[in-house]
């Protein structure tokens, strides 16, 4: 009749040798162990199912935590505990600790007689045992420690016979490094297996601060997540490292890392697949094919995935599939053990790495390790034949990677080394020193077709135009050209050209049409580069920046800030701060807000295109944002800084184009009157701009005719910029106002709206002359068309007459009186009224007196009032 056992009697295994209690005791806590609330929560609930793994790899935890929460509830729960070791794996040595563990824990075993042999266990025991354990009074947990040292096929198998007979009163714990030889596909279909892996063994960033803290160590948050993303989280890892920083003077040398990997994890496997991990160690992410070069092993798919699945601290790679990554850490002690170990695999594995990787086309890994291995040549020729150029030259991250040429002693004895020595010499030496080693590319190029193919003119005709851009603007025609050309024969071969490279040509394209004016060509390179997919995320953000300069420029203002807001997204995406965006970006938003008539807007946007100009910027940019500012200063009356504005820009040391000098001048001319300066550049080099400067200054010096005729060509021209146009029509307008043509300029006004109100282009008409604005205000159904305008019943509408002001002056003012009269409204002096418009004192006095007379009042400040009145100021005017 069976009796129960007692754990006297359990004092013997099958094997006769004694039942050493010690397996029975879990680990004790250590003083520095950081209690995981959330993992214990998680191990709570999981024990509700029959069956529990704990999985990852050695030194993760798995035992501490286990403990840590067997010890929480063992005032009210039952578990047993049982380590295991190698010899446990027979299968009457497993039985006989698992029936004294049972025992020991106070559960009642009667089964009776206990395994006799090492080697098995009658089938009889294993269903006397479920039998039992079903029965049981309350339910049992077995916890089975280190149970990856089951590798016996028949323990697993009786093991889950017990599991699934014993009728839920029996949930078992299984804690390894790997998973058990358990049939987990049924469990899993069952939904009776909870799973605690590595993922949630890992410490997080709170949990390793809070481990830190236990050593006495506290760092700032970011070294905590710095030291988290090193280790993977891996507690030993975080052990080791919170010992070194806490005491460095008493921590364990560098090698105890290495010496526990060794004991604990490489100790486990054959020596050909410790290779394996050392070899593979040699690269960051490891890939199936990458692995077979390096090791020379076919079955290398295979084994990445067991190791995988061993724990063995690979991690799948981001994106990738069947590609691994060691533990930062990991990776370090096994390529110390390389360095010590085996120093002469070295060189070779990193140039079967760079091979690989340049037979793959990832110049980006290949460069690397071809340095690595020491050879500067095989670095350059995977430079070129890459097309990795541009990671030397285009920032962010160029100043990085031409650091890691920085002790490679390039000679330039092949054209490829010679041409990226220029790449390096550009930013070591200057352009000078780019240039000797340019001409060096060149001549060892030679003129022949002997293997010299489109990838090398490609690196050298890119370099080239960095050197010349490095100079200033503007670049030499030839230079972008040849870069060009370069580009298209390369694509022509079906080179896969980087977009870094894409965009840097492309850019230089578009920078040079733009300098000649051709703001079309300018808008269509840009257009296209922006379409190339892949694209270089700094590249990006400034192309885009400056197609929406160019879209601005161009009239073109729900495009532009359309582009401008994708401009910012990107850089946003980049973590860019405000401060160093492109500058085109903001310069852009604050033209469009400035013809727009949004002038708070406008001055927000320019405020911050200078602080990001003094970050970088060129020539036109700067240009163009002092246009914008002027245009808003001039807008406040602040007449005076609109010209310092417009001064600066036009006085400064670089090179600026003819076009933008000719937008200047006539800025100038409509704050000042008078656009003499630019009229030598406008006759010269015709230009949309050149012939509204010379019809601007024809119309100030009384000669409306030629002042339409050059007007009117500029808007019927189609292919001008729609901003140019609208401006055409004005000035038609305004000189057929002059000339008592009311009805034509009606016609001319009316042109001009139709073209700015798809685009609500609305300073030209705000800011027109005191004339075109009498003849807007009494067309009702004009305005009443062109509601988008605002002058009725919106924010910028005129101020109505006072009641008893007549409707108009019995005498126009002429253009140089109308020019005083915007100085009197800013408060300026006689003096500095003679000063702004280079006349005499008495000139002054003379327009002034006229004005009075014309306007029937006596005082200046009734001249404002009653100018103000009649609508021949501009609201801003009128405001300041």
């Amino acid at each position: 009749m069976p009796r129960e056992l007692t754990t006297d009697e359990l004092t013997t295994n099958s094997s006769g040798d004694p039942i050493m209690i010690s397996k029975f005791a879990p680990p004790a806590l250590p003083s520095w162990w950081v209690r995981r609330s959330r993992l214990l929560a998680q191990l709570s609930s999981a024990v509700t199912n029959p069956l529990t793994l704990v999985v990852g790899p050695a030194g993760s935890g798995k035992s501490t935590l286990v403990a840590d929460w067997a010890g929480a509830i063992s005032a009210t729960s039952t578990v047993a505990w049982l380590s295991l070791e190698p010899e446990d794996s027979q299968p009457g040595v497993f039985w006989s600790y698992v029936l004294a563990g049972l025992a020991r824990a106070g559960v009642a075993v009667t089964v009776d007689p206990a395994p006799d042999r090492p080697d098995g266990v009658p089938r009889s025991l294993l269903v006397r045992l479920a039998v039992e354990l079903a029965a049981a009074p309350a339910p049992v947990v077995l916890v089975l420690d280190d149970a990856h040292e089951l590798v016996e096929p028949s323990v697993t198998t009786a093991l889950d016979f017990v599991i699934q007979h014993a009728g839920g009163r029996l949930s078992v714990v299984v804690i390894g490094r790997h998973d058990p030889l358990l049939p987990l596909h049924r469990y899993r279909v069952a939904g009776s297996v909870s799973e605690i892996r590595y993922p949630d063994l890992a410490f997080t960033v709170a949990e390793t601060d809070a481990l830190l803290s236990a050593h006495g160590l506290h760092l700032p948050p970011d070294d905590v997540e710095a030291l988290v993303g090193e280790t993977k989280g891996w507690a030993t890892g975080l052990r080791l490292e919170a010992r070194k920083r806490a005491a460095p003077n008493d921590c364990p040398p560098s090698s105890v890392l290495l010496d526990y990997l060794r004991a604990e994890v490489f100790g486990h496997h054959r020596p050909a697949e410790h290779e394996f991990l050392v070899k593979t160690a040699i690269v960051d992410e490891i890939r199936p094919g990458l692995a077979v070069a390096l090791t020379g092993r076919r079955d290398a798919r295979a084994l990445l995935d067991r190791l995988a699945a061993e724990n063995m601290f690979l991690t799948p790679s981001l994106g990738v599939a069947t590609s691994y990554q060691y533990f930062p850490i990991v990776r370090r002690a096994l390529l110390t053990e390389l360095d010590r170990s085996r120093p002469e695999w070295t060189a070779h594995l990193h140039r079967t790495a760079a091979e690989w990787y340049a037979t793959h086309r990832r110049p980006a890994d290949a460069i690397p390790h071809a340095l690595a291995a020491g050879d500067g040549e095989l670095a350059s020729a995977m430079v070129v034949h890459g097309l990795a150029i541009g990671r030397l030259l285009i920032e962010p991250g160029a100043a990085e990677h031409r650091r890691t040429f920085g002790g490679t002693g390039l000679e330039a004895a092949t054209p490829e080394s010679a041409v990226v020595a220029a790449a390096l010499a550009l930013h070591r030496g200057g352009p000078d020193a780019c240039a000797e080693q340019l001409l060096r590319a060149g001549e060892l190029t030679g003129d022949g077709p002997d293997g010299h193919g489109a990838a090398l003119r490609l690196t050298i005709a890119v370099v080239a135009l960095a050197r010349a851009q490095a100079c200033g603007p503007p670049v030499h025609a030839d230079v972008v050209a040849a870069a060009g050309d370069a580009l298209a024969a390369a694509v022509a071969e079906r080179l896969p050209v980087p977009a870094e490279l894409l965009a840097m040509v492309g850019l230089a394209v578009a920078d040079h049409s733009l300098w000649r004016g051709d703001t079309a060509g300018a808008q269509q390179a840009l257009s296209s580069i922006v379409e190339q997919p892949g694209r270089s995320g700094a590249l990006e953000a400034k192309r885009l920046g400056r197609l929406a300069l160019v879209e601005a420029l161009c009239g073109q203002l729900r495009r532009a800030t359309e582009t401008a807001r994708r401009a910012q997204r990107v850089a946003d995406r980049l973590g860019t701060v405000t401060d160093r965006m492109p500058p085109e970006i903001s310069t852009a938003l604050a033209w469009v807000r400035t013809e727009e008539y949004d002038l708070r807007s406008a001055r927000a946007h320019a405020d911050r295109a200078g602080t990001q100009l003094g970050q970088g910027g060129d020539t036109i940019t700067a240009g163009l944002l002092a246009l914008a500012r002027a245009r808003i200063y001039r807008a406040r009356g602040e007449v005076s800084r609109a010209t310092a504005a417009l001064t600066l820009a036009r006085t400064q040391e670089a090179p600026t184009p003819t076009w933008l000098t000719q937008l200047l001048c006539r800025a100038e001319a409509d704050v000042q009157g008078h656009a003499e300066r630019g009229i030598a550049t406008a006759e010269t080099i015709p230009t949309v701009h050149g012939t509204l400067l010379r019809a601007a200054e024809a119309l100030a010096g009384g000669d409306a005719r030629t002042a339409r005729s050059l007007a009117v060509r500029t808007g019927e021209l189609r292919d001008a910029p729609l901003a140019a146009r609208v401006d055409g029509w004005m000035v038609a307008a305004a000189a057929d106002a002059v000339d008592a043509r009311y009805e034509r300029a009606r016609t001319s006004l009316e042109r001009a709206l139709t073209l700015a109100a798809p685009e609500h282009i609305r300073r030209p008409f705000l800011e027109a002359p005191v004339l075109l604005r009498r003849i807007l205000r009494r067309e009702g159904a004009l305005l009443a068309h062109h509601d988008w305008l605002g002058l009725v019943g919106g924010g910028h509408a005129l101020p109505d007459p006072a009641p008893d002001a007549p409707l108009a002056v019995l005498e126009p003012l002429t253009a140089r009186e109308t020019e005083v009269l915007s100085h009197l409204t800013a408060l300026l002096t006689t003096e500095e009224i003679a000063q702004a418009m280079f006349v005499s004192v008495n000139t002054v006095k003379t327009h002034v007196r006229s004005i009075l007379r014309k306007l029937r009042v006596k005082r200046r400040h009734e001249a404002i009032r009653r100018a103000g009145e009649l609508g021949l100021l501009t609201p801003a005017g009128l405001a300041n």
